[in-house]
């Protein structure tokens, strides 16, 4: 958040973002494999 312009319609779009991701990747048994996020992810570094 602290390198993004302060602008709540930019947050709603990374928030939709970041939640569509959950809904899609991060299922009850998540797809780490098509994750573009392994580098960040806590679940994947320990699988």
């Amino acid at each position: 958040m602290d390198n993004l312009p302060t602008d709540v319609e930019l947050f709603n779009e990374y928030h939709a973002l970041i939640v569509r991701h959950g809904a899609r990747v991060c299922q009850k048994t998540p797809d780490c494999i098509n994750c573009s996020l392994q580098n960040e992810c806590d679940y994947y570094k320990q699988t």
